[in-house]
């Protein structure tokens, strides 16, 4: 791969395309498709990671804040994390969400279930059946056909109608529980 260049970004997105070594944008080999020619990477969520820069410059971190450096000869951490009487060393600002995360679960523990039926008893009732615990939604329907039609592409047996809707939506989805 050879020179990089900014292309004009679509809405909300920005474009990177790289034309292969030795050729030149106006002159690339004839002959050839042109998806063969350009590798094209969308960053679909550039506003955002600028959006980020920005509050971490507020914050006095510029983006080598970011990435690892090689500090020859010095072992003490970049920064640190303290909690408490707890200290972690980070070496750049990346590691700092799964730190906090890892240090904030500490004696918790998290089980995950695919329906009520693989709960004992006990857990059924802490969680579901107490009415302190659970949560309970009203959910209504103003297009009945519009829902079944879509329950029968999500749930259905043809695969191409649901994986041409999660491809088509998959930029628009909160709160993903994977």
């Amino acid at each position: 791969m050879g020179r990089v260049e900014e292309t004009p970004p679509a809405a909300g997105a920005a474009t990177l395309a790289a034309a292969p070594e030795g050729s030149s944008k106006a002159g690339l080999p004839a002959g050839i498709p042109l998806e063969d020619q350009l590798i094209i990477v969308d960053l679909h969520e550039v506003r955002s990671i600028n959006s980020a820069l920005v509050d971490l410059k507020e914050m006095g971190f510029g983006i080598e804040s970011l990435l690892p450096q090689d500090r020859t000869g010095s072992e003490e951490p970049r920064y640190t994390l303290r909690r408490g009487e707890n200290t972690i060393g980070l070496e750049d600002l990346r590691s700092l969400l799964s730190a906090v995360r890892r240090a904030g679960e500490k004696g918790l523990s998290i089980t995950r279930f695919k329906g009520l039926g693989e709960m004992n008893a006990e857990e059924l009732r802490d969680t579901t059946l107490d009415p302190a615990n659970r949560t309970l939604l009203r959910v209504t329907m103003t297009d009945a056909a519009a829902a079944d039609d879509l329950f029968r592409v999500l749930m259905g047996e043809k695969v191409e109608p649901r994986r041409d809707y999660i491809e088509k939506h998959a930029l628009d989805v909160k709160n993903l529980d994977v």
